[in-house]
Formats: structure tokens, sequence, C-alpha cells
């Protein structure tokens, strides 16, 4: 049994619906004690009861989110819920017991029964839990609790998160990472920005990594995902992955140095330089015939202040450029010359790009 410490974030979360078999007292302060195991089979009656309240909720996400081992917790009990034969003869005794809250919210309805309802088949579960033997039908099992966690960097932010699985994503400025671990499989979602990810090895559960148009499945190695405006890309530096568009429009597996786009559910594949693989991770960028609205869109990661196109007719432009994360004014200005454009800096920081004077 594992011990852990848990405090409610609110004071007035019910003690029927939350209960705690020991206290400790620690410098003045009351640790509230139990073992993981106790507190997930808590947290899944109430869940089942119907009676969780909206601050409930806040403290069980928060709960959840603390350890993986809590989360290995709850879904044990997940578990052994779809395992559990039930009577009603001992869910009546269960309740008997006082195993579960029967004070109900006010203005909610019950629980549609189900032969005695919800709150006793999760009284039946604690009596299992107990080494108690109940019988007869064999309930449906309900899919465990996805437990999502946020990673996230802040414009020019760049940082590296090791994940529970021991693998490890480094996200570029601005970018955005939900993490969700399943029993049988690996799922995140990059949903902005872009990401290196070095996978670690596990042949019994595949990693997936989705994003608004595509999706990566991987056993382990290292690649890369960058998220633009009107396409997202794959890049594979170790290993090998699938790539499939998000909406079934065609997959392609790749091999190291091997790249694939993926447009409007269509998918390209074509070779790359290693050496210019997320070289944004040491802090720069690199861009080669890109279109200037690309480059910008990138860049913007990296630029509090903001750059935008003052003209609409200079997104397609192409260009080729390297620069530091921390000089990008001044490339900027550079990129601009370079396409007979002028930058136009506002009272906000923002630099705008438009077409110089008289062609200039």
């Amino acid at each position: 049994m594992v011990a852990c410490t848990y405090q409610p974030q609110h004071s007035n979360l019910p003690r029927r619906a939350f209960r705690i078999p020991q206290q400790e007292r620690s410098g003045g302060r009351i640790a509230i004690l139990t073992s993981c195991e106790d507190q997930a089979r808590k947290w899944f009656m109430l869940h089942q009861s119907g009676e969780m309240t909206e601050i409930q909720r806040v403290d069980f996400d928060t709960w959840l989110h603390q350890s993986g081992t809590h989360k290995r917790a709850y879904d044990s009990v997940v578990k052994l819920w779809g395992e559990l034969d039930w009577s009603e003869t001992l869910n009546r005794e269960a309740l008997n017991a006082g195993g579960l809250p029967t004070q109900r919210a006010r203005g909610r309805r019950p629980v549609l029964p189900i032969a005695g309802g919800l709150i006793a088949a999760a009284a039946a579960l604690a009596a299992v839990l107990l080494n108690q033997s109940p019988a007869s039908h064999q309930m449906p099992a309900p899919q465990p609790v996805l437990a999502e966690t946020l990673f996230e960097t802040a414009i020019g932010e760049i940082r590296t998160f090791e994940l529970e699985d021991g693998s490890e994503v480094t996200l570029a400025g601005h970018s955005t990472l939900a993490v969700v671990q399943m029993e049988q499989e690996r799922i995140v979602e990059l949903r902005k920005g872009d990401g290196f990810f070095d996978v670690s090895k596990d042949p019994q559960k595949p990693f997936t990594v989705r994003s608004s148009q595509l999706s990566v499945t991987v056993l382990g190695t290292r690649f890369e995902i960058n998220t633009k405006p009107d396409h997202e890309d794959v890049s594979v530096t170790e290993g090998s992955v699938r790539v499939a568009a998000a909406n079934g429009g065609g997959t392609v597996q790749l091999s190291v140095g091997e790249r694939a786009v993926v447009r409007r559910g269509q998918v390209e594949t074509s070779t790359f330089d290693l050496t210019q693989s997320a070289k944004w991770r040491s802090g720069r960028l690199s861009f080669v015939n890109v279109p200037l609205k690309d480059l910008i869109a990138e860049t913007n990661q990296y630029y509090p202040g903001g750059i935008y196109l003052g003209e609409k007719d200079v997104s397609g432009l192409i260009v080729s450029a390297s620069f530091r994360t921390d000089q990008v004014e001044t490339a900027i200005s550079g990129i601009a010359r370079s396409l007979g454009l002028s930058v136009m800096e506002t009272d906000t920081g923002a630099l705008v790009l438009i077409h110089a004077p008289d062609g200039k």
C-alpha cells in the first residue's frame, strides 16, 4: 500500500464525500494522510455516485495530476470496477456500513438506477476492495479517466520536459503540449508551436503525437514536428515513424533524414539535411527557401512584440535566412531590405513590413 499526502484546495469539500481514515499533525498544520488506493477508491465512488460538485471536480483533477502514482491508483480502481461481480444484497450491506455519502446535492435529480443505482454499485466496489466476495451479474467496464497534463512555453522560451515514461519533449517558443497516459498506449497532442521528441522505447506501448493536421506513431525514436498556419511537417532524426493525415488522406513511413509535409489532408515526402534539424533548440532559427509568411509565423514564437505583414502581396516572397532568437529585430530589418521592404515599428513594439517608399 502506497502512502499519499493530499490536502484539498477547498475547505468546503464535504467530509462525507471524501472520508480520510487518518490524520497527522506536523508543525501545526494538519496533513491528510492515507493510501493512494484508498483515496482513489473514494474519488471513484464519488464520481460514480453522480454527486460530485464543481468544487470537488477541481479537487479531483488536482489530486489526479499530482503524481503518476495517483493516476495508476485510480486506473487500477477503474479496472477492478470493470471486473466486478455484484449483487443487490451486498450493495445494501455496503451502504448500511456507511461506505458512501447519502446526502444528495440540492437541485440534482437522482442518477438513473441500475439494479439499485450506481451509488450502490460503487459501494459494492468498496466491499470487494475489503476482500468481500460479491457475485452475480457482470457490470460493463467504463473507460479509464484520461488524466491530461499540459506543458507550455511562453514567447521566446525553449524548455525540455520529461514525461512519466522517460521520454523527453523539447518545446519551442509559444508552444503547448497536452499529455495523456493510457494503459495500452501513450498519447500526446501538440496543440500549438513546435516540438522535438526523444521517445523512450516500449514495444508494448506505442507513442502517438497528434496535431491538428496529422498524427505520428512510434515505438521509440527522435523526431521533430512543426505546425504552420497552412501545413505541418515531421522530420525524423533517429529510427522510423508512421505519419498519417488527420482526415485519413494518406499514411507514410519515414526513416532517418526524411520529412513529411501534411497540407489539406495530402502528404508529401522529401529528404532534409540532418544538421539543420530543430536548430531552434540551440536558440537559432534557420529558413531555406520558405515563404515570408512562414518565416514570420515561426519568428513570432520568439518576439513578444509581434511581426506583421502590412501588405498582402508580400506573404509569398521566398526567403532564406539564419539568425539567433535574440537578434530578431536586426534580422527582420535585413530581410526586409533584401526584399525591397521597410520595417515600421508601432508604439506597442510590433514590427510591420510594408513596401519601401518608391520601391527603395
